[in-house]
């Protein structure tokens, strides 16, 4: 009897020091996070139908009506912002050169309080070039939206051919060093490319390879799923939804670099030598281009290393844009939203034959608290649907 209770006091005096011991171990401290801390997390936010409807209202003119401002009947009209910037300069030189074939009505919208001489003011203007001031009333018949017109940063001239009073063609112009694919279209094309919907096939997308810089033909001959995709600080989401589609379905991402390797090199090369270059908006993004260039191209490289065997273009012209109605998807200063930082990225899903199933206008969002795999599941669903 007493051997039986001195072990359970022996027991007892074990499990009294185990607990001791344990207790006097180190915790684990976990990390006190400020409710004011920024969010590092994001989330893929697919567009609402209305507001892909919102986004994409930009210009109502279509070929075949009558261009809205009266006086106008032959020839080319370029719409510009009527500002000093060295970038409306250079893209003014450009498109100018239409004037050799037709005359050229410049309607200037005056949408920016000038600090120097506007284009018009310092350039000279060929003979057959008329110039016209437009007033807001006029530029509202041509379809433009108040918010946009107010944000010049954003303003993108727009181009139309006419024929008696008649729309023949019309155009947006995005970035100097594309003259000509824009007088191509103009003056040499037999028709007007079809924008791609959702029932209709993929026909003539020319992107450039990433790793060659060579201009390529996009064909698609088996169920693929196109992205149009924002370098920045989304690159983790893009890997994530890269290492789960990867396998289910052929993936292409495009990215979107014509700043990179049109309007920004050529701003510094010509702010090199310009002698009036420090009136010029410009000037003061010198640091901001390089900065943008170099970022790029770091993180398309390593992009490309990460998936050596995935199909990467660069649309270096913005053909995309242009062929798939994506003309806001630029403008993100446009994208209502209360979080710091918004990109917008673009899915088109394709069967075997090219045509376009599906498509998605998405918003990424820094700071946003919600599930990121909203729009893998949304993707996900789609591809079994094609598979069916």
């Amino acid at each position: 009897m007493k051997r039986s209770f001195l072990v359970k006091i022996s027991v007892m005096f074990l499990v009294f020091l185990l607990v001791l011991l344990s207790g006097c171990q180190p915790q684990k401290k976990e990390p006190v996070i400020s409710q004011d801390a920024p969010k590092l997390w994001s989330v893929l936010k697919p567009f609402s139908e209305e507001e892909v409807t919102k986004q994409r209202e930009y210009i109502q003119t279509q070929p075949g009506d009558m261009f809205p401002v009266s006086g106008i009947q032959d020839g080319f009209v370029i719409l510009t912002s009527g500002s000093d910037t060295l970038y409306e300069e250079l893209f003014m030189e450009e498109l100018l050169q239409l004037a050799e074939v037709a005359p050229v009505t410049l309607l200037i919208a005056g949408l920016a309080v000038n600090r120097g001489l506007p284009f018009y003011e310092v350039m000279d203007l060929p003979a057959n070039c008329a110039l016209v001031k437009m007033q807001l009333s006029d530029l509202m018949k041509l379809g433009f939206k108040q918010d946009y017109l107010n944000i010049i940063k954003n303003f993108h001239p727009m181009i139309w051919l006419l024929e008696d009073g008649v729309i023949q063609r019309q155009y947006f112009y995005y970035a100097v060093g594309q003259y000509e694919d824009v007088y191509s279209y103009l003056v040499t094309a037999e028709e007007t490319l079809i924008p791609v919907q959702i029932g209709k096939p993929l026909h003539e997308l020319c992107l450039v390879r990433s790793e060659t810089q060579e201009k390529e033909v996009l064909k698609i001959t088996k169920p693929t799923l196109l992205i149009l995709w924002t370098i920045g600080n989304s690159n983790l989401q893009l890997y994530t939804l890269l290492d789960t589609l990867e396998d289910q379905i052929q993936v292409v991402v495009v990215l979107p670099t014509t700043d990179a390797h049109t309007r920004y090199p050529i701003i510094q090369q010509e702010l090199a030598h310009r002698e009036d270059a420090e009136t010029k908006i410009e000037w003061y993004y010198r640091n901001f281009y390089e900065i943008q260039i170099n970022v790029y191209l770091k993180e398309t490289e390593s992009l490309r290393q990460k998936y050596p065997d995935l199909l990467i273009y660069e649309d270096q012209s913005y053909e995309m844009v242009r062929r798939f109605n994506l003309g806001p998807t630029i403008h993100p200063m446009l994208v209502e939203a209360d979080d710091r930082d918004v990109r917008l990225n673009s899915f088109f899903l394709f069967d075997e034959q090219g045509i376009m199933i599906n498509e998605w206008i998405c918003r990424l969002t820094l700071g946003n608290k919600e599930d990121n795999v909203v729009m893998l599941n949304i993707l996900e669903q789609a591809i079994a649907e094609l598979k069916r």
